[in-house]
Order: structure tokens, then sequence, then C-alpha cells
């Protein structure tokens, strides 16, 4: 877990942030997130979340990967 001490951002594990993303302000960004590329995120981020696009746009949920199964992304 990434914590910045001055805005209080609080970014989760396993969290994969594209190319050109803006994090701005208090925001917490849950575990397991996929932000897409050029992404300006400003809110929070609910855990296993897939978002793209300067309105925090959410594409779907992430599913958890079960014993066996392969993760859809």
């Amino acid at each position: 877990m990434l914590v910045n001490m001055l805005d209080k951002t609080i970014i989760g594990d396993n969290v994969e942030i594209g190319a050109h993303s803006c994090i701005i302000g208090d925001v917490r960004i849950g575990d397991n997130v996929i932000i897409g590329a050029m992404s300006f995120i400003n809110k929070d981020i609910p855990e296993n979340s897939v978002v793209y696009c300067d309105k925090v746009t959410t594409i779907r949920e992430r599913q958890q990967k079960t014993a066996g199964q392969p993760e859809i992304v």
C-alpha cells in the first residue's frame, strides 16, 4: 500500500496505473484496481474496479481468481 502524506492519497495493493494518468487530491484507490491510460482520477475508486477516462468511468469489476481458474482481464 502506498500512502502520500501530503495529499492523503492511498493506493491499494495490486493496482495498475496506465501511462500519463493523473491522481489528484485526497483519494483512495482500492486493491486490485486497473486504471486506463490518460485517466484523471479525482475521487475514490472501489476495490476490484477497472476504470478509465476523466470522469472515472467504471468499466466493470474484476473477478477474484479461485484456485485453478485464470483471471479474466
